[in-house]
Protein backbone atom coordinates (compact mmCIF):
# COMPACT_ATOMS: atom_id res chain seq x y z
CA UNK A 1 0.00 0.00 0.00
CA UNK A 2 2.80 2.43 0.92
CA UNK A 3 4.56 1.57 -2.34
CA UNK A 4 1.41 2.36 -4.31
CA UNK A 5 0.93 5.69 -2.52
CA UNK A 6 4.53 6.69 -3.24
CA UNK A 7 4.20 5.79 -6.92
CA UNK A 8 0.96 7.76 -7.16
CA UNK A 9 2.59 10.84 -5.60
CA UNK A 10 5.70 10.57 -7.80
CA UNK A 11 3.54 10.26 -10.91
CA UNK A 12 1.45 13.32 -9.99
CA UNK A 13 4.62 15.36 -9.39
CA UNK A 14 6.46 14.21 -12.50
CA UNK A 15 7.96 17.01 -14.54
CA UNK A 16 6.78 19.59 -11.97
CA UNK A 17 9.22 22.48 -11.54
CA UNK A 18 9.02 23.58 -7.88
CA UNK A 19 10.84 26.82 -8.71
CA UNK A 20 8.30 28.01 -11.29
CA UNK A 21 6.84 30.88 -9.23
CA UNK A 22 10.28 31.94 -8.03
CA UNK A 23 11.72 31.88 -11.55
CA UNK A 24 8.87 34.10 -12.78
CA UNK A 25 9.31 36.51 -9.86
CA UNK A 26 13.04 36.81 -10.58
CA UNK A 27 12.37 37.46 -14.27
CA UNK A 28 9.90 40.22 -13.34
CA UNK A 29 12.38 41.63 -10.83
CA UNK A 30 14.96 42.19 -13.56
CA UNK A 31 12.43 44.20 -15.57
CA UNK A 32 12.02 46.85 -12.85
CA UNK A 33 15.76 47.52 -12.64
CA UNK A 34 17.50 50.41 -14.33
CA UNK A 35 20.60 49.68 -16.41
CA UNK A 36 22.83 50.62 -13.47
CA UNK A 37 20.79 48.55 -11.02
CA UNK A 38 20.88 45.58 -13.39
CA UNK A 39 24.69 45.72 -13.39
CA UNK A 40 24.63 45.89 -9.60
CA UNK A 41 22.29 42.89 -9.52
CA UNK A 42 24.49 40.85 -11.87
CA UNK A 43 27.56 41.63 -9.74
CA UNK A 44 25.68 40.43 -6.64
CA UNK A 45 24.55 37.08 -8.04
CA UNK A 46 26.84 34.71 -6.20
CA UNK A 47 25.84 31.70 -4.12
CA UNK A 48 26.15 32.93 -0.50
CA UNK A 49 27.88 31.12 2.33
CA UNK A 50 27.55 31.79 6.06
CA UNK A 51 30.19 34.54 5.88
CA UNK A 52 28.30 36.33 3.11
CA UNK A 53 25.68 37.61 5.57
CA UNK A 54 28.21 39.32 7.84
CA UNK A 55 30.15 40.57 4.82
CA UNK A 56 27.05 42.24 3.34
CA UNK A 57 25.69 43.84 6.54
CA UNK A 58 29.17 45.09 7.47
CA UNK A 59 29.47 46.77 4.07
CA UNK A 60 26.02 48.31 4.46
CA UNK A 61 26.90 49.72 7.86
CA UNK A 62 30.14 51.18 6.50
CA UNK A 63 28.35 52.80 3.54
CA UNK A 64 25.53 54.20 5.68
CA UNK A 65 27.60 55.44 8.62
CA UNK A 66 26.77 59.07 7.82
CA UNK A 67 23.03 58.41 7.31
CA UNK A 68 22.15 56.26 10.31
CA UNK A 69 22.87 56.71 14.01
CA UNK A 70 22.81 53.00 14.77
CA UNK A 71 23.98 49.84 13.03
CA UNK A 72 21.36 48.32 10.75
CA UNK A 73 23.01 44.87 10.84
CA UNK A 74 20.91 43.57 13.78
CA UNK A 75 17.72 44.22 11.81
CA UNK A 76 18.86 42.28 8.76
CA UNK A 77 20.93 39.36 10.06
CA UNK A 78 18.12 36.94 10.97
CA UNK A 79 16.32 37.29 7.63
CA UNK A 80 19.52 37.21 5.57
CA UNK A 81 20.77 34.13 7.41
CA UNK A 82 17.49 32.31 6.68
CA UNK A 83 17.74 33.38 3.03
CA UNK A 84 21.36 32.22 2.76
CA UNK A 85 20.42 28.82 4.18
CA UNK A 86 17.48 28.47 1.77
CA UNK A 87 19.71 29.47 -1.14
CA UNK A 88 22.12 26.73 -0.12
CA UNK A 89 19.33 24.15 -0.11
CA UNK A 90 18.13 25.30 -3.54
CA UNK A 91 21.64 25.27 -4.98
CA UNK A 92 22.22 21.63 -4.05
CA UNK A 93 18.84 20.31 -5.23
CA UNK A 94 17.61 22.27 -8.26
CA UNK A 95 19.60 20.89 -11.18
CA UNK A 96 17.37 22.49 -13.81
CA UNK A 97 17.97 26.00 -12.46
CA UNK A 98 21.42 25.99 -10.78
CA UNK A 99 21.55 29.80 -10.94
CA UNK A 100 18.41 30.28 -8.81
CA UNK A 101 20.26 30.42 -5.47
CA UNK A 102 22.59 33.17 -6.68
CA UNK A 103 19.71 35.15 -8.23
CA UNK A 104 17.70 35.13 -4.98
CA UNK A 105 20.67 36.43 -3.00
CA UNK A 106 21.54 39.01 -5.64
CA UNK A 107 17.97 40.28 -5.84
CA UNK A 108 17.60 40.78 -2.11
CA UNK A 109 21.01 42.47 -1.82
CA UNK A 110 20.18 44.81 -4.71
CA UNK A 111 16.81 45.82 -3.24
CA UNK A 112 18.29 46.55 0.19
CA UNK A 113 21.21 48.50 -1.31
CA UNK A 114 18.89 50.58 -3.53
CA UNK A 115 16.61 51.34 -0.57
CA UNK A 116 19.60 52.50 1.49
CA UNK A 117 19.88 55.58 -0.74
CA UNK A 118 16.74 57.06 0.86
CA UNK A 119 17.39 57.33 4.61
CA UNK A 120 13.84 57.65 5.99
CA UNK A 121 12.52 54.97 3.62
CA UNK A 122 15.45 52.66 4.40
CA UNK A 123 14.63 52.79 8.10
CA UNK A 124 11.10 51.52 7.38
CA UNK A 125 12.32 48.86 4.96
CA UNK A 126 14.89 47.44 7.41
CA UNK A 127 12.32 47.36 10.22
CA UNK A 128 9.97 45.45 7.91
CA UNK A 129 12.77 43.00 7.07
CA UNK A 130 13.50 42.56 10.77
CA UNK A 131 9.86 41.55 11.37
CA UNK A 132 9.87 39.16 8.40
CA UNK A 133 13.02 37.54 9.78
CA UNK A 134 11.23 36.65 13.02
CA UNK A 135 8.87 34.27 11.19
CA UNK A 136 11.02 33.25 8.21
CA UNK A 137 11.26 29.45 7.70
CA UNK A 138 14.60 28.22 9.05
CA UNK A 139 16.98 25.47 7.99
CA UNK A 140 16.28 23.75 11.32
CA UNK A 141 12.63 23.42 10.26
CA UNK A 142 13.02 22.27 6.66
CA UNK A 143 16.69 21.38 6.08
CA UNK A 144 16.54 17.61 6.63
CA UNK A 145 13.27 17.29 4.69
CA UNK A 146 13.82 19.59 1.70
CA UNK A 147 15.41 17.03 -0.60
CA UNK A 148 12.99 14.61 -2.22
CA UNK A 149 9.77 16.44 -1.35
CA UNK A 150 8.51 18.55 -4.25
CA UNK A 151 5.62 19.96 -2.22
CA UNK A 152 7.97 21.42 0.38
CA UNK A 153 10.34 22.70 -2.30
CA UNK A 154 7.47 24.39 -4.13
CA UNK A 155 6.01 26.01 -1.00
CA UNK A 156 9.41 27.43 0.00
CA UNK A 157 9.99 28.72 -3.54
CA UNK A 158 6.51 30.29 -3.43
CA UNK A 159 7.46 31.99 -0.15
CA UNK A 160 10.65 33.44 -1.62
CA UNK A 161 8.79 34.39 -4.80
CA UNK A 162 6.73 36.74 -2.62
CA UNK A 163 9.97 38.03 -1.08
CA UNK A 164 11.34 38.79 -4.57
CA UNK A 165 8.07 40.53 -5.53
CA UNK A 166 8.36 42.58 -2.35
CA UNK A 167 11.91 43.49 -3.41
CA UNK A 168 10.52 44.73 -6.74
CA UNK A 169 8.11 46.94 -4.80
CA UNK A 170 10.93 48.23 -2.59
CA UNK A 171 12.88 49.33 -5.67
CA UNK A 172 9.80 50.85 -7.30
CA UNK A 173 8.99 52.96 -4.22
CA UNK A 174 12.62 53.99 -3.72
CA UNK A 175 12.61 55.65 -7.16
CA UNK A 176 10.11 58.27 -6.06
CA UNK A 177 11.59 61.68 -5.38
CA UNK A 178 11.42 63.11 -1.87
CA UNK A 179 8.39 65.26 -2.74
CA UNK A 180 6.55 62.32 -4.26
CA UNK A 181 7.59 60.15 -1.31
CA UNK A 182 5.89 62.63 1.02
CA UNK A 183 2.70 62.83 -1.06
CA UNK A 184 2.48 59.04 -1.44
CA UNK A 185 3.07 58.53 2.28
CA UNK A 186 -0.06 60.60 2.93
CA UNK A 187 -2.34 58.94 0.37
CA UNK A 188 -0.80 55.48 0.58
CA UNK A 189 1.22 54.96 3.79
CA UNK A 190 4.13 52.51 3.89
CA UNK A 191 2.15 49.86 5.76
CA UNK A 192 -0.72 49.86 3.29
CA UNK A 193 1.65 49.63 0.31
CA UNK A 194 3.43 46.58 1.67
CA UNK A 195 0.68 44.88 3.70
CA UNK A 196 -0.55 42.77 0.71
CA UNK A 197 2.93 41.22 0.44
CA UNK A 198 3.14 40.61 4.19
CA UNK A 199 -0.29 38.94 4.18
CA UNK A 200 0.79 36.66 1.32
CA UNK A 201 4.00 35.83 3.19
CA UNK A 202 1.98 34.80 6.25
CA UNK A 203 -0.24 32.62 4.05
CA UNK A 204 2.64 30.95 2.19
CA UNK A 205 4.49 30.36 5.47
CA UNK A 206 1.50 28.36 6.73
CA UNK A 207 1.73 26.28 3.57
CA UNK A 208 5.46 25.74 4.20
CA UNK A 209 4.75 24.48 7.72
CA UNK A 210 2.06 22.14 6.38
CA UNK A 211 4.49 20.77 3.80
CA UNK A 212 7.15 20.30 6.49
CA UNK A 213 4.71 18.03 8.32
CA UNK A 214 3.86 16.11 5.13
CA UNK A 215 7.54 15.83 4.18
CA UNK A 216 8.35 14.36 7.58
CA UNK A 217 5.72 11.66 7.08
CA UNK A 218 6.92 10.98 3.54
CA UNK A 219 10.54 10.66 4.70
CA UNK A 220 9.42 8.04 7.22
CA UNK A 221 7.50 6.16 4.52
CA UNK A 222 10.46 6.20 2.12
CA UNK A 223 12.83 4.94 4.81
CA UNK A 224 10.42 2.09 5.57
CA UNK A 225 9.96 1.18 1.90
CA UNK A 226 13.69 1.30 1.22
CA UNK A 227 14.30 -1.00 4.19
CA UNK A 228 11.66 -3.44 2.89
CA UNK A 229 13.27 -3.36 -0.55
CA UNK A 230 16.75 -4.04 0.81
CA UNK A 231 15.51 -6.86 3.08
CA UNK A 232 13.78 -8.58 0.18
CA UNK A 233 16.80 -8.11 -2.04
CA UNK A 234 19.16 -9.66 0.51
CA UNK A 235 16.89 -12.34 2.00
CA UNK A 236 16.40 -15.97 1.07
CA UNK A 237 13.69 -14.70 -1.24
CA UNK A 238 16.25 -12.70 -3.21
CA UNK A 239 15.36 -14.31 -6.52
CA UNK A 240 11.63 -13.71 -6.18
CA UNK A 241 12.20 -10.16 -4.93
CA UNK A 242 14.47 -9.39 -7.85
CA UNK A 243 11.91 -10.87 -10.17
CA UNK A 244 9.22 -8.65 -8.62
CA UNK A 245 11.21 -5.44 -8.91
CA UNK A 246 12.68 -6.25 -12.30
CA UNK A 247 9.19 -6.28 -13.79
CA UNK A 248 9.34 -2.54 -13.93
CA UNK A 249 12.38 -0.36 -14.45
CA UNK A 250 10.29 2.41 -12.97
CA UNK A 251 10.05 0.57 -9.65
CA UNK A 252 13.80 0.14 -9.55
CA UNK A 253 14.20 3.84 -10.29
CA UNK A 254 11.87 4.61 -7.38
CA UNK A 255 14.04 2.62 -5.01
CA UNK A 256 17.13 4.38 -6.33
CA UNK A 257 15.46 7.77 -5.80
CA UNK A 258 14.48 6.85 -2.24
CA UNK A 259 18.12 6.05 -1.61
CA UNK A 260 19.28 9.38 -3.08
CA UNK A 261 16.72 11.30 -1.01
CA UNK A 262 17.77 9.45 2.12
CA UNK A 263 21.43 10.30 1.56
CA UNK A 264 20.59 13.98 1.00
CA UNK A 265 18.53 14.04 4.19
CA UNK A 266 21.39 12.32 6.04
CA UNK A 267 23.79 14.96 4.71
CA UNK A 268 21.59 17.77 6.04
CA UNK A 269 21.35 15.97 9.39
CA UNK A 270 25.11 15.36 9.53
CA UNK A 271 25.86 19.05 8.95
CA UNK A 272 23.61 20.00 11.86
CA UNK A 273 25.21 17.33 14.08
CA UNK A 274 28.74 18.43 13.20
CA UNK A 275 28.01 22.05 14.04
CA UNK A 276 26.36 21.03 17.32
CA UNK A 277 29.28 18.72 18.18
CA UNK A 278 31.69 21.61 17.68
CA UNK A 279 29.68 24.17 19.67
CA UNK A 280 26.02 24.59 20.63
CA UNK A 281 26.51 28.34 21.20
CA UNK A 282 25.24 30.66 18.45
CA UNK A 283 27.87 33.37 17.95
CA UNK A 284 25.60 35.79 16.05
CA UNK A 285 23.04 36.99 18.70
CA UNK A 286 25.64 38.49 21.10
CA UNK A 287 27.26 40.40 18.22
CA UNK A 288 23.86 41.71 17.12
CA UNK A 289 22.99 42.87 20.64
CA UNK A 290 26.31 44.72 20.95
CA UNK A 291 25.87 46.41 17.58
CA UNK A 292 22.52 47.80 18.73
CA UNK A 293 24.39 49.73 21.43
CA UNK A 294 26.95 51.18 19.05
CA UNK A 295 26.48 54.62 17.53
CA UNK A 296 27.72 54.93 13.96
CA UNK A 297 31.20 56.47 13.54
CA UNK A 298 32.20 55.41 17.05
CA UNK A 299 34.64 52.63 18.02
CA UNK A 300 36.56 53.25 14.80
CA UNK A 301 39.77 54.70 16.21
CA UNK A 302 41.29 51.25 16.72
CA UNK A 303 41.12 50.55 12.97
CA UNK A 304 43.51 53.47 12.42
CA UNK A 305 45.84 52.70 15.32
CA UNK A 306 49.43 51.85 14.32
CA UNK A 307 49.42 48.62 16.32
CA UNK A 308 46.24 47.41 14.60
CA UNK A 309 47.51 48.35 11.13
CA UNK A 310 50.82 46.56 11.72
CA UNK A 311 49.04 43.49 13.10
CA UNK A 312 46.73 43.42 10.06
CA UNK A 313 49.59 43.89 7.56
CA UNK A 314 51.96 41.37 9.13
CA UNK A 315 52.07 38.30 6.84
CA UNK A 316 52.94 36.07 9.80
CA UNK A 317 50.72 34.62 12.51
CA UNK A 318 50.35 37.26 15.24
CA UNK A 319 48.30 38.32 18.27
CA UNK A 320 46.99 41.81 19.13
CA UNK A 321 46.06 42.35 22.77
CA UNK A 322 43.65 45.21 23.62
CA UNK A 323 43.47 45.94 27.33
CA UNK A 324 41.13 48.24 29.20
CA UNK A 325 39.34 48.49 32.52
CA UNK A 326 35.63 47.81 32.93
CA UNK A 327 33.39 50.27 31.08
CA UNK A 328 35.97 51.36 28.51
CA UNK A 329 33.95 49.99 25.61
CA UNK A 330 36.13 46.99 24.78
CA UNK A 331 33.19 44.86 23.64
CA UNK A 332 31.73 47.52 21.36
CA UNK A 333 35.23 48.07 19.99
CA UNK A 334 35.57 44.36 19.16
CA UNK A 335 32.12 44.26 17.56
CA UNK A 336 33.28 46.92 15.13
CA UNK A 337 36.48 44.98 14.43
CA UNK A 338 34.27 42.01 13.47
CA UNK A 339 32.31 44.24 11.09
CA UNK A 340 35.50 45.65 9.59
CA UNK A 341 37.14 42.25 9.05
CA UNK A 342 34.06 40.95 7.28
CA UNK A 343 33.59 44.06 5.14
CA UNK A 344 37.27 43.96 4.10
CA UNK A 345 37.39 40.17 3.71
CA UNK A 346 39.34 38.90 0.71
CA UNK A 347 38.59 35.67 -1.14
CA UNK A 348 41.15 33.66 0.85
CA UNK A 349 40.20 35.20 4.21
CA UNK A 350 38.09 33.56 6.90
CA UNK A 351 36.90 35.34 10.03
CA UNK A 352 35.43 34.11 13.30
CA UNK A 353 34.44 35.80 16.54
CA UNK A 354 33.24 34.95 20.02
CA UNK A 355 31.84 37.21 22.74
CA UNK A 356 31.69 35.66 26.20
CA UNK A 357 28.48 36.59 28.05
CA UNK A 358 28.50 36.74 31.84
CA UNK A 359 24.80 35.77 31.94
CA UNK A 360 25.21 32.83 29.51
CA UNK A 361 27.08 29.99 31.19
CA UNK A 362 27.71 27.90 28.04
CA UNK A 363 29.52 30.89 26.50
CA UNK A 364 32.03 30.82 29.36
CA UNK A 365 33.32 27.34 28.48
CA UNK A 366 36.72 27.16 26.76
CA UNK A 367 35.53 24.08 24.86
CA UNK A 368 32.52 25.97 23.47
CA UNK A 369 34.61 29.04 22.62
CA UNK A 370 37.18 27.03 20.67
CA UNK A 371 34.43 24.88 19.14
CA UNK A 372 32.56 27.94 17.92
CA UNK A 373 35.71 29.36 16.32
CA UNK A 374 36.30 25.98 14.66
CA UNK A 375 32.68 25.83 13.48
CA UNK A 376 32.89 29.28 11.89
CA UNK A 377 36.26 28.85 10.20
CA UNK A 378 35.33 25.45 8.77
CA UNK A 379 31.74 26.28 7.80
CA UNK A 380 32.41 26.34 4.05
CA UNK A 381 34.31 23.05 4.30
CA UNK A 382 31.40 21.43 6.15
CA UNK A 383 28.82 22.80 3.72
CA UNK A 384 30.68 21.57 0.63
CA UNK A 385 31.63 18.10 1.88
CA UNK A 386 30.48 14.85 0.27
CA UNK A 387 28.43 12.24 2.14
CA UNK A 388 31.52 10.14 2.88
CA UNK A 389 33.48 13.17 4.11
CA UNK A 390 30.60 14.29 6.32
CA UNK A 391 30.46 10.85 7.93
CA UNK A 392 34.20 11.06 8.59
CA UNK A 393 34.02 14.63 9.95
CA UNK A 394 31.06 13.78 12.20
CA UNK A 395 32.93 10.78 13.60
CA UNK A 396 36.13 12.78 14.14
CA UNK A 397 34.53 15.76 15.92
CA UNK A 398 32.33 13.85 18.37
CA UNK A 399 33.17 14.14 22.09
CA UNK A 400 36.34 16.21 21.60
CA UNK A 401 37.90 18.11 24.50
CA UNK A 402 39.34 21.61 24.05
CA UNK A 403 42.83 20.58 22.90
CA UNK A 404 41.43 17.92 20.58
CA UNK A 405 39.13 20.53 19.04
CA UNK A 406 42.15 22.73 18.32
CA UNK A 407 43.88 19.78 16.64
CA UNK A 408 40.72 19.05 14.66
CA UNK A 409 40.72 22.66 13.40
CA UNK A 410 44.45 22.74 12.61
CA UNK A 411 44.22 19.51 10.62
CA UNK A 412 41.66 21.08 8.30
CA UNK A 413 43.04 24.61 7.90
CA UNK A 414 44.61 25.54 4.56
CA UNK A 415 48.12 26.97 4.22
CA UNK A 416 47.14 29.55 1.60
CA UNK A 417 44.38 31.14 3.72
CA UNK A 418 44.42 33.89 6.33
CA UNK A 419 42.27 33.23 9.41
CA UNK A 420 41.07 36.05 11.69
CA UNK A 421 39.83 35.37 15.22
CA UNK A 422 38.20 38.04 17.42
CA UNK A 423 37.77 37.22 21.13
CA UNK A 424 36.17 39.31 23.86
CA UNK A 425 35.23 38.82 27.49
CA UNK A 426 37.39 35.80 28.33
CA UNK A 427 38.02 37.44 31.71
CA UNK A 428 34.38 36.55 32.52
CA UNK A 429 35.39 32.86 32.52
CA UNK A 430 36.54 30.93 35.57
CA UNK A 431 40.27 30.48 36.13
CA UNK A 432 40.31 26.89 34.88
CA UNK A 433 38.59 27.88 31.63
CA UNK A 434 41.04 30.76 31.11
CA UNK A 435 43.92 28.29 31.46
CA UNK A 436 42.32 26.05 28.83
CA UNK A 437 41.97 29.05 26.51
CA UNK A 438 45.61 29.96 27.12
CA UNK A 439 46.72 26.51 26.02
CA UNK A 440 44.37 26.61 23.02
CA UNK A 441 45.73 29.98 21.86
CA UNK A 442 49.29 28.69 22.24
CA UNK A 443 48.48 25.62 20.14
CA UNK A 444 46.81 27.73 17.47
CA UNK A 445 49.72 30.17 17.32
CA UNK A 446 52.22 27.33 16.94
CA UNK A 447 50.07 25.43 14.45
CA UNK A 448 52.03 26.51 11.35
CA UNK A 449 48.93 26.15 9.17
CA UNK A 450 47.89 29.22 7.21
CA UNK A 451 48.26 32.72 8.63
CA UNK A 452 46.40 33.15 11.90
CA UNK A 453 45.55 36.65 13.17
CA UNK A 454 44.12 36.79 16.70
CA UNK A 455 42.79 39.94 18.35
CA UNK A 456 41.66 39.69 21.95
CA UNK A 457 40.22 42.28 24.36
CA UNK A 458 40.04 42.08 28.14
CA UNK A 459 40.96 43.66 31.45
CA UNK A 460 44.68 44.31 32.05
CA UNK A 461 45.09 41.46 34.54
CA UNK A 462 43.96 38.85 32.03
CA UNK A 463 47.11 39.10 29.91
CA UNK A 464 49.33 37.25 32.39
CA UNK A 465 47.00 34.22 32.54
CA UNK A 466 45.86 34.16 28.91
CA UNK A 467 49.25 34.46 27.25
CA UNK A 468 51.38 32.23 29.46
CA UNK A 469 53.08 30.43 26.59
CA UNK A 470 53.32 33.17 24.01
CA UNK A 471 53.17 36.93 24.47
CA UNK A 472 51.21 39.12 22.05
CA UNK A 473 53.32 40.79 19.36
CA UNK A 474 51.11 43.91 19.45
CA UNK A 475 49.36 45.80 22.24
CA UNK A 476 46.81 48.61 22.52
CA UNK A 477 45.78 50.23 25.80
CA UNK A 478 42.20 51.52 25.82
CA UNK A 479 42.05 54.65 27.98
CA UNK A 480 39.89 57.75 28.47
CA UNK A 481 41.88 59.91 26.07
CA UNK A 482 41.11 57.57 23.17
CA UNK A 483 37.39 57.56 23.98
CA UNK A 484 36.68 61.30 24.22
CA UNK A 485 35.41 61.73 20.66
CA UNK A 486 33.42 58.50 20.82
CA UNK A 487 31.75 59.62 24.03
CA UNK A 488 30.78 63.00 22.52
CA UNK A 489 29.24 61.27 19.50
CA UNK A 490 27.41 58.77 21.69
CA UNK A 491 25.95 61.50 23.92
CA UNK A 492 24.87 63.60 20.93
CA UNK A 493 23.21 60.67 19.16
CA UNK A 494 21.42 59.44 22.28
CA UNK A 495 20.09 62.91 23.13
CA UNK A 496 18.87 63.39 19.56
CA UNK A 497 17.02 60.07 19.70
CA UNK A 498 15.41 60.98 23.02
CA UNK A 499 14.28 64.35 21.69
CA UNK A 500 12.92 62.91 18.43
CA UNK A 501 11.00 60.16 20.23
CA UNK A 502 9.83 62.70 22.86
CA UNK A 503 11.36 60.67 25.66
CA UNK A 504 12.95 63.96 26.64
CA UNK A 505 10.98 67.21 26.26
CA UNK A 506 12.80 70.52 26.73
CA UNK A 507 11.28 73.99 26.70
CA UNK A 508 14.68 75.65 26.48
CA UNK A 509 16.97 74.14 23.83
CA UNK A 510 20.01 75.71 25.47
CA UNK A 511 19.61 73.18 28.27
CA UNK A 512 20.90 70.56 25.81
CA UNK A 513 24.38 72.08 26.05
CA UNK A 514 24.27 71.84 29.83
CA UNK A 515 23.11 68.22 29.67
CA UNK A 516 25.94 67.33 27.28
CA UNK A 517 28.53 68.99 29.53
CA UNK A 518 27.28 67.19 32.64
CA UNK A 519 27.14 63.79 30.91
CA UNK A 520 30.63 64.24 29.49
CA UNK A 521 32.05 65.24 32.87
CA UNK A 522 30.40 62.45 34.86
CA UNK A 523 30.93 59.69 32.30
CA UNK A 524 34.67 59.71 33.05
CA UNK A 525 35.27 58.19 29.62
CA UNK A 526 32.82 55.33 30.18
Amino acid sequence: MALQLARKENKSQKDVDPTESLTKALASFKLVLTTEQLKQFENSTTVPDAGSVLFFVAQLDAENASKSRRSIAPRLCTFLTATQQFAGAVETSVSSHPETAALIWGGIKTAITVASNVASYFDKVTNMIKDIGLTCPTIQQFGQLYHGHVGLQRSLCDYYAVIVELCSKVIEVSRRGSALQTICSIWSPFDSEFSPFLERLASTRKQVMLQVSLASKKAGQEAKMLLEYEIKENSSYRSSALNFFSKSAHRQEEARQWQINQIKRENASLKIKIRQHLSPVDHIPPWKRILKQRVQSTAEWLLHDDAFLEWKANPETSILWCSGTMGMGKTVLMSNVVSFLHSARLENDSAAHFFCQADNQPSLSARNIVGSICRQLLDSLIEGSSHEDLLSIEHDCESLDTNETVQFLLSRMLKERTYYIVLDGIDECETGQIREMARALEMLSQGKVGTLKIICAGRPGLEVDLFKWGRPQYRVAIDRDRLTLDMDRYIAATLSECLEEELLVLRDQEIVTTIVDVLRERSQGM
